[in-house]
């Protein structure tokens, strides 16, 4: 099911593994990211 909402396709392993890694990728950096901001969020707020 994951890779359907992902991808926007039914499962196909030999075609959709280059799109599925990539938005894998994707979805890994925006998480990490927002990981930071929430991160350096808290800290400004309880440095104040």
């Amino acid at each position: 099911m994951a890779p359907i909402i992902i991808t926007g396709e039914l499962y196909d392993v030999s075609k959709t593994m280059g799109d599925l890694l990539v938005a894998e990728l994707i979805i890994r950096t925006l998480s990490f990211i927002i990981g930071l901001v929430v991160i350096s969020k808290a800290f400004e707020k309880y440095s104040k």
